[in-house]
C-alpha cells in the first residue's frame, strides 16, 4: 500500500477523532451552566425525566424494571410490558460504575453526560457511512456537520438530555452502515446460496449484515417508531432485486443479506420485547421470508428463460397476497398499523400544540418566512445543498444506471427521512444525519470543482479533475467518462497526473475555506447558543417547588421509598394514594422531583389531559369539586404561564378556543392604531386564574370596563379603505359588576365586559373554599407590569 494512502487514511481518521472530541465539548461545554449552575442538577427536556425515572428504578432493582409503576399518572399508573433499552443500557452503566449501590448524586452526574457522549460518538459510523457511500472527505464533512448542525440532533444529544433519540440516531445509523458494508461486499462478491457451501466467501457478508441486523434490532427495542426502518430496508432489498432481474443480474444477495439481516433482528426483538408483538412481530416476519422467496423467484424465472418484465409483476402480485391473506387472518392488522404511523402524521390541532410536532416547514414566529423556519435554522445552508445532492445522486442512479445497492438504499432512506421530517420538526434529528452525507457528497464536488477553475486559470488543464468530479458523483468514469489516452495516467501509479493540481498549495487552501465558510460556518453560531440554552431545563421555581412538595406532603403509598420500590402488574393504590394535578407539561418532572404521582403527563394520554383541562377551567367551584374528587387530587400545582402563555392549549384541549377568554381588539389614538388584549369574564371566573392569579381570594373590582366594537373601515395614508376587525369604538366605565350587565342588556350591539390586565378582574369573584395556598416559590416573574411568584401549590381541602 502507498504510503501516501496510508497517510491520508490516518489524517481522516485522525481528523474524526478530533471531530468526536469537538462534538463532546459543543455538548457538554456550553449547556454545563444550565445543568450545573444551582443547588440541583438539572436535566433537559421533559422525556429525560421520563427516562430518568425509570433509571432510578432499574438501578434499585437491576436488572430488573418493575411491572407497574404507580408514580407515572394518577389514578391508573402503568403496567410496563416491554424492555426499555435506552434506559436500561444507562442503568447498566450506573449500577456497574457503583459497584451496585450506586448513589442518587452518581445517577444524575453519569445521567447528564450520557447524550453528550452518545451525540458524540454518532460521527463515528457517520464517517465509516460517508466513506462506504461516497469517499472518505465526504464522510469527514458530514461527520463535521452532524458534530456541529444545530438542529434537533443537536438540542437532543446535549448534556442533561437524556431521551432515547440520541439512541436512536446512534443505532439507526450504526446498523445502516453495517448494512451499506454487506451490500457491497456481497454484491463485489456476486453472493448466490450457491455460496453458503463456503464460509470464506460468505463470511464478510454474514458477519456485516448479522451486525447490522444486532444494531437495528437493538433501535427496534429503543424507539416504537422503528419499523419506519424495517420499511426502508424492506423497500431497498425489494427494489434491488427488481433492478438487479432487470438487467439480467444474480438478485441473490440482496436476498441473503435480508435473511441474515431480518434474523438477527427478529432475535433481538423476540429475546426482550412483547410490546405491540402483532404489529412488530408480522411485518418483520414479512421481512424475513419475502427476500429470500423473491430471490429464488428470480433464480427460477431466469432460470426458465421468462422475459425480466414479469419479475416486478410478480413481486406486486406477491405483495396483493400477502396483504390479502394478513388482512383475513388479522383483521385488526390494518387498524393497528394505521394507528401506529400516525406517530409521523399527526394531523389534529391538539397534536399541533405540541411545539416538535408543527411542520418542518412553518415559521417559528408568526408570518415568518421561509429563513424563520426550522428547515432553515436547523440546517442552514446544509438544506439547500442537500436537496441538491440527492437530486445529483437520483439523476445519477437513475439516468446513468449505476444501481449500487448502498447507494439505492441510502436514497430511499434519505427520501422518507425527509418525508416525515417535513410533516414533524423533530424528525431532523434523523435527517440531520441525511443531510451531513448528502452535503458532504456535494461539497467534495464543489471542493474539487473550485479546484478545476483554478487549474484552469493556471493551466487551461480541466480533464484530470473534470474525472474526479464525475468519479464523486459516482459516475463511472473509466473507461466511459474519458478518453483512451488519459486513462493509463488516472491509474498509473506514481508520478504526478494528467491535469492533476499537483502541489497547488494556495489553490487547496482557499478551496477548503470556500466549503468551509459555506458549509460548516452559517450555523456556528447558532450551534453555540443551542447548546448554550438547553432549553427545556425545570426553573430554580420549579425545582424549589417540587422539592419542597416532596419534603412537605404526605407519602402517597405509605412508605418514604416506596418510588424506588419493585411493584408487580396487578399492584392496587391504597386508601393513602392522591393525585397531583398540574399541565400535563410538568407531569414527568412531579414524578421524578417530587416523588408524586401526576394527573396527567407528557405521555399525552388524552382522557387524563382533558380532565385537567376541564378542572381548570372550569367556571365554578362545585362543577370543579366533582372532578376533582373522582381524581383523587390532594394538590394543584400552577405557574405563570399556565394562566397566560399555555392558556391555548388548555383551551383547545378542553374543546374551546382561547377566543372564550381572551382577544384582540384594534383602538383608535390620534392617527395611531393599536392592537391591545382584552380578557373576558370567563378568564376570570375559571379554576386556573382564581388561584394562580388571585390565590383563591374573594375579589371585588374597584370598576367594571365595558367596551363597544364592530368591523371598522379606516383609510390608510394612501387612501385605500381596510377592514379592521374588533375596531373598539366606546368604551364606559362601571362602579360595579350590575350596573355594567344593566347597560349591556339596554343596548343593542356588539359589548363586552373586559379588563385589559389579567390580574385585575373584570368581574367579582367569591373565595374558594375547597383549595388553600401553601407554597409560593421565591422566584418571581413579571407579567402584565406585576410580579408575581413563579410556581404556586395549592392544597385540596378534603
Amino acid at each position: 500500500m502507498k504510503a501516501g494512502k496510508i497517510s491520508g487514511s490516518y489524517f481522516s481518521l485522525l481528523m474524526v477523532a478530533a471531530i468526536f472530541c469537538a462534538a463532546f465539548f459543543i455538548r457538554a461545554y456550553f449547556p454545563a451552566e444550565r445543568i450545573f449552575g444551582s443547588e440541583w442538577v438539572k436535566f433537559n427536556g421533559t422525556d429525560s425525566y421520563f427516562y430518568m425515572r425509570l433509571v432510578d428504578n432499574l438501578v434499585a432493582n437491576f436488572p430488573r424494571l418493575t411491572g407497574f409503576d404507580p408514580f407515572h399518572i394518577f389514578p391508573d399508573g402503568w403496567v410496563l410490558t416491554d424492555f426499555y433499552f435506552f434506559p436500561w443500557l444507562l442503568a447498566a452503566i450506573i449500577w456497574l460504575a457503583g459497584l451496585g449501590s450506586p448513589s442518587p448524586e452518581m445517577v444524575d452526574f453519569i445521567g447528564v453526560y450520557f447524550p453528550a457522549f452518545l451525540g458524540a460518538l454518532t460521527v463515528i459510523p457517520v464517517y465509516f457511512l460517508g466513506r462506504e457511500l461516497f469517499n472518505r472527505w465526504a464522510g469527514v464533512l458530514a461527520a463535521i456537520l452532524v458534530a456541529l448542525l444545530p438542529g434537533e440532533f443537536l438540542s437532543r444529544s446535549t448534556l442533561g438530555f437524556a431521551d432515547h433519540h440520541v439512541a436512536e440516531v446512534l443505532l439507526s445509523t450504526t446498523g445502516a452502515l453495517f448494512l451499506v458494508l454487506a451490500l457491497k461486499s456481497a454484491r463485489r462478491l456476486g453472493l448466490t446460496f450457491g455460496h453458503f457451501s463456503g464460509w470464506k466467501n460468505l463470511s464478510r457478508p454474514v458477519i456485516f449484515s448479522l451486525f447490522g441486523g444486532l444494531f437495528m434490532g437493538l433501535y427496534f427495542i429503543t424507539w416504537p417508531g422503528a419499523p419506519l426502518f424495517v420499511f426502508i430496508i424492506f423497500l431497498l432489498l425489494v427494489t434491488q432485486m427488481m433492478i438487479d432481474h432487470l438487467q439480467k443480474r444474480s438478485a441473490a444477495y440482496p436476498g441473503i443479506v435480508g435473511l441474515v439481516f431480518f434474523a438477527a433482528l427478529l432475535l433481538v426483538y423476540l429475546a426482550v420485547s412483547r410490546k405491540d408483538f402483532t404489529f412488530n412481530f408480522v411485518p418483520l416476519l414479512i421481512a424475513l421470508v419475502v427476500p429470500p422467496v423473491l430471490a429464488a423467484f428470480s433464480f427460477l424465472m431466469a432460470k426458465w428463460k421468462l422475459k425480466p418484465l414479469y419479475f416486478p409483476l410478480a413481486v406486486f402480485a406477491f405483495g396483493v397476497i400477502i396483504i390479502v391473506v394478513f388482512g383475513a387472518a388479522l383483521p385488526g392488522l390494518v387498524s393497528t398499523v394505521q394507528q401506529k404511523l400516525s406517530i409521523f402524521l399527526p394531523t389534529s390541532g391538539i397534536e399541533r400544540t405540541t411545539l416538535e410536532m408543527r411542520p418542518f416547514f412553518a415559521p417559528v414566529v408568526a408570518d415568518g418566512g421561509f429563513f424563520l423556519t426550522p428547515a432553515w435554522l436547523n440546517l442552514y445552508t446544509a438544506l439547500p445543498l442537500s436537496i441538491f445532492g440527492f437530486f445529483i445522486l437520483a439523476g445519477v442512479i437513475i439516468f446513468r444506471k449505476q444501481f449500487a445497492p448502498e447507494r439505492v438504499f441510502f436514497l430511499i432512506w434519505s427520501l422518507l427521512i425527509f418525508l416525515i421530517t417535513v410533516q414533524q420538526r423533530r424528525f431532523d434529528y434523523y435527517f440531520t444525519v441525511n443531510a451531513g452525507l448528502l452535503t458532504g457528497y456535494v461539497a467534495v464536488m464543489l471542493y474539487l470543482l473550485i479546484l478545476l477553475v483554478i487549474n484552469f486559470l493556471r493551466t487551461r488543464d480541466t480533464i484530470f479533475l473534470w474525472g474526479q468530479i464525475q468519479a464523486a458523483s459516482g459516475v463511472e468514469v473509466v473507461p466511459e467518462n474519458v478518453s483512451a489516452q488519459v486513462v493509463p495516467e488516472l491509474k498509473q501509479k506514481k508520478g504526478k497526473q494528467a491535469g492533476s493540481p499537483g502541489k497547488n498549495y494556495l489553490g487547496h487552501i482557499l478551496a477548503v475555506l470556500l466549503i468551509f465558510f459555506l458549509v460548516v460556518y452559517p450555523g456556528l453560531g447558532a450551534s453555540a447558543g443551542i447548546a448554550r440554552a438547553a432549553t427545556f431545563v425545570p426553573s430554580d421555581g420549579w425545582y424549589a417547588t417540587l422539592t419542597w412538595l416532596r419534603e412537605n406532603s404526605p407519602e402517597p403509598l405509605g412508605e418514604p421509598d416506596a418510588y424506588y420500590r419493585f411493584y408487580p402488574a396487578d399492584f392496587r393504590y391504597p386508601d393513602t394514594a392522591y393525585g397531583v394535578m398540574s399541565w400535563w407539561d410538568y407531569g414527568y418532572w412531579i414524578t421524578r422531583i417530587a416523588h408524586r404521582i401526576p394527573v396527567s403527563n407528557p405521555s399525552q394520554d388524552p382522557e387524563a389531559i382533558e380532565r385537567v383541562a376541564g378542572v381548570l377551567l372550569s367556571q365554578d367551584e362545585a362543577s370543579a369539586r366533582d372532578m376533582i374528587r373522582e381524581l383523587k387530587t390532594g394538590y394543584i400545582i400552577a405557574d405563570s404561564a399556565m394562566a397566560t402563555s399555555k392558556l391555548w392549549a388548555i383551551a383547545q384541549w378542553n374543546g374551546q378556543d382561547i377566543s372564550d377568554y381572551y382577544g384582540t381588539y384594534f383602538i383608535l389614538e390620534g392617527n395611531q392604531l393599536f392592537q391591545k388584549t382584552f380578557y373576558y369574564p370567563e378568564y376570570y371566573r375559571s379554576l386556573l386564574v382564581r388561584l394562580y392569579n388571585f390565590d383563591g381570594k374573594a375579589v371585588a373590582p374597584a370598576e367594571v370596563k365595558v367596551i363597544s366594537y364592530k368591523d371598522g373601515l379606516l383609510r390608510d395614508e394612501t387612501g385605500k379603505t381596510l377592514t379592521v376587525p374588533n375596531f373598539v369604538t366606546d368604551n364606559q366605565t362601571f362602579p360595579d359588576y350590575q350596573q355594567a350587565v344593566s347597560f349591556i342588556n339596554s343596548h343593542e350591539g356588539n359589548y363586552r365586559i373586559v379588563s385589559d390586565n389579567p390580574f385585575v378582574s373584570a368581574v367579582p369573584l367569591g373565595t374558594l373554599t375547597d383549595y388553600r395556598l401553601v407554597f409560593s416559590s421565591e422566584q418571581m416573574v413579571s407579567k402584565a407590569g406585576t410580579v408575581m411568584p413563579e410556581v404556586k401549590i395549592f392544597q385540596v381541602n378534603p
